[in-house]
């Protein structure tokens, strides 16, 4: 698969990571909140 536009996979990376932070501190809140 290839990508053309750096552009769309800077947007898909930069959401992904986003969400993988928010997992984590979706964890972290729960994990305080026991």
């Amino acid at each position: 698969m290839q990508i053309k536009s750096p552009e769309l996979w800077w947007k898909i990376h930069l959401t992904s990571s986003l969400f993988i932070l928010e997992n984590i501190q979706i964890q972290l809140i729960s994990l305080s909140g026991k």
